[in-house]
């Protein structure tokens, strides 16, 4: 393999290794979203973020440690461990799907400004997961069992 190629694969690796990270992005983002000046019910609001929070973080922290392992030792998951990347995946799909839904059903508590903000942020969030993150894990020979993909060209 010439150092042509292994810089281009490295740099896959790190972009796909930051897509994976920027579900913490989108957690803190969430987080920093309570101290907004439209959200006047900040526990109430703080309530309904911290879960989708948890749940971010817990699925990351288990997609960036397999993607680390597969990028270390170049050898495809086992078994269990490809269950637990499905799951992880399926995680995400349906924290964001949920939190997109359940912001719809607050829109009558938040400002049309930071509605639209979150919006755009798990909008994003669902298109790198598509695009980018998915397609890394299913090289790793994942079978994606994601029945709620329909975010990436079906309805939003």
């Amino acid at each position: 393999m010439s150092s042509t190629v292994r810089v281009e694969n490295i740099k896959k690796h790190e972009e796909t290794y930051n897509s994976i990270l920027g579900f913490y992005d989108l957690a803190e983002q969430l987080i920093d979203s309570v101290q907004h000046p439209d959200i006047q019910d900040k526990v109430s609001y703080l309530d309904f973020v911290e879960p989708i929070v948890e749940q971010l973080e817990g699925a990351t922290d288990i997609l960036s440690e397999e993607y680390r392992n597969f990028v270390a030792t170049g050898k495809k998951p086992g078994f269990l461990t490809k269950i637990k990347i499905e799951k992880a995946l399926n995680n995400i799909v349906t924290t964001l799907t949920n939190c997109k839904k359940n912001l719809e059903d607050k829109v009558k508590s938040l400002s049309m400004a930071i509605f639209s903000e979150l919006q755009q942020l798990i909008t994003a969030s669902e298109k790198k997961l598509i695009e980018e993150v998915v397609p890394a894990f299913v090289q790793m020979d994942i079978q994606m069992k994601l029945n709620s993909i329909s975010m990436a060209g079906g309805k939003r």
